[in-house]
């Protein structure tokens, strides 16, 4: 039971009362409740701040007393409400118009879902656009900033590291190939940015320095003499389950968020805005299963936010995203793979960005969410019959954009198996074979009138052997990572499960992944078929 005083609303239009901490509480209770499989229930009472003590604790207990048959309750004016969240339509009238003497303030607009908002509002304003980010800009180069893959960025630094006689864990060339990545995804966006915009300026700044956070906005104000809109798009992803955050890691997780909008909003007390927009995220506010920190730190600034609203004239307000597809914090590493939100359409970027440039024009500074509807249609239609995937036992759908399956081979009975084995003489399943599994699981995600036209970024990481001769069971894993008119790209996995010794849980072995593509191909000419007049002997072919 999660107890906060944000006027009985969850803070959705503006908190009477400085209370950040309640986030915490809140963010906590609904991922302990969506990492627990139904184990752990949660429910979450809102008061108005004016409210007694006594009163509250007598509703507290009038509450666990009942049966909970809506999870959030909000106590204003002396009455109790079941706090739901509806489909609303954006208002009509312009709230803020942007132009070329506009100025925005961007923190984190360089990259992500922040540089898709700039883009979108720029190509509609050629506004001024100030950029803050926590690296340095990269040094400008010939010719036109182009993004790198993360599998061609990770064989640079392993390269590098070989070159330099390193010896770097895996984890450090994934780090530092990321590095390399969001460096070059900088640089395009800053480029694209300047064909529109009116100015860029690109500033860094550390959000967890207030020092830095006050630089910051007083140059803003110096140079430009004004600030239309802030947005603030900083935050950290890390994945992790409640009960495995040490205390030191989980307040390291939350704070560029949480942390890092309290210094934004005191460096910008006393300056006139017209609008700051929080871009946040439905995990904070809905919760989600490993990113307790996460949401945390979102719900803490989501409360920031509108405690400003309370006190401070124009729009202060939270726009709540459900995934993206490929891009923000869905784009790093396996994150995009695993992420898993029951019922929710992925965003597409467009999409996203568009109808945040509506809300920054014509917003009402309520607190809105945004799921995105875009892929619904699609995946409605997809097919999830075991016919499908003739090579797998079995194909569920799950969620949306997810694709499951499995096959159980037994080299005694697989000839194919058998028959293909590895220097030691173990039975191995063949690389090709896993990609085929891969290509079937996508197949049921996408028109069925589409075609596998490519396979990139093949890894075969581990070797999928038989070490006794036993059966053994591969699960496969599709994810639906991008979805257009003209084509879909997908993710795939071969993995098998195992539970370490001293452990009750199991653990994904990854085999191989890949990328797989979908769209239109044009058909190949048909062999010739030479066939005996005496026909085929079945045996013998």
């Amino acid at each position: 039971v999660a107890v906060s005083t944000l006027g009985g609303e969850f803070a959705a239009k503006g908190v009477p009362a400085w209370a950040p901490q309640a986030g915490l509480g809140l963010a906590i209770g609904r991922c302990l409740s969506a990492e627990s499989g139904g184990r752990v229930r949660g429910l979450y009472l809102d008061f108005e701040p004016s409210m007694e003590a006594q009163s509250i604790a007598a509703a507290v207990c009038a509450e666990m007393a009942r049966d909970w048959d809506h999870r959030e309750i909000g106590y204003r004016n002396g009455k109790r409400f079941a706090i739901r969240w509806i489909a609303g339509a954006q208002p009509d009238a312009v709230r803020l118009s942007l132009n070329e003497t506009s100025v925005v303030l961007a923190i984190g607009g360089a990259r992500g879902i922040t540089a898709a908002v700039c883009e979108a509002l720029a190509r509609r304003s050629g506004a001024r656009f100030i950029l803050a980010g926590q690296t340095p800009l990269p040094p400008p180069t010939s010719g036109s900033p182009a993004a790198l893959e993360f599998n061609v960025a990770r064989q640079q630094a392993l390269s590098k590291a070989l070159a330099e006689h390193r010896q770097p864990s895996p984890a450090d060339v994934d780090r530092e190939a990321w590095q390399a990545v969001w460096a070059a995804e900088r640089a395009v966006n800053i480029e694209v940015l300047r064909e529109f915009a009116a100015q860029v300026d690109y500033r860094q700044c550390d959000l967890l320095d207030p020092v830095s956070v006050r630089e910051l906005v007083a140059y803003v104000a110096a140079r430009y003499g004004k600030i239309d809109l802030v947005l603030q798009g900083s935050g950290a992803l890390s994945q992790k389950a409640i009960q495995h955050f040490p205390a030191r890691e989980f307040v390291d997780a939350m704070a560029p968020k949480a942390l890092g909008t309290a210094h934004l909003l005191a460096a910008l007390d006393g300056l006139e805005v017209d609008t700051f927009l929080n871009l946040s995220s439905i995990s904070g506010r809905w919760g989600n299963a490993g990113q307790a920190a996460y949401a945390a730190g979102h719900e803490v600034a989501a409360i920031l936010t509108a405690s400003a609203a309370a006190v401070r004239g124009g729009r202060w307000f939270n726009v709540y995203f459900g995934p993206w597809l490929s891009i923000g914090m869905t784009d790093r590493g396996a994150i995009m793979e695993r992420l898993r939100e029951r019922g929710l359409a992925f965003i597409r970027r467009e999409d996203g960005a568009q109808f945040t440039a509506d809300e920054v024009e014509r917003g009402s500074g309520e607190s809105v969410a945004y799921c995105g509807s875009g892929l619904e249609t699609m995946l409605d239609a997809a097919p999830a019959t075991a016919a499908a995937a003739p090579l797998l036992d079995r194909i569920e759908i799950p969620e949306v954009g997810v694709a499951h399956g499995q096959r159980e081979f037994d080299p005694a009975r697989d000839r194919s198996i058998a028959d293909h084995q590895v220097a030691e003489g173990l039975p191995v399943v063949p690389g090709l074979l896993m990609l085929e599994m891969m290509a079937q699981a996508g197949a049921v995600l996408v028109d069925r009138a589409w075609q596998l036209t490519e396979i990139a970024e093949a890894q075969f990481v581990r070797a999928a052997k038989f070490p006794q001769g036993q059966p053994r069971t591969f699960h496969v894993r599709a994810r639906l990572l991008r979805g257009e008119a003209e084509g879909s790209v997908l993710s795939g996995e071969v993995y098998t499960l195992f539970t370490p010794p001293g452990s009750q849980r199991e653990q994904e072995l990854l085999h191989a992944r890949c990328r797989l593509h979908f769209g239109h191909r044009e058909p190949a000419p048909l062999p010739t078929l030479v066939v005996p007049r005496s026909g085929l002997d079945r045996k013998r072919v």
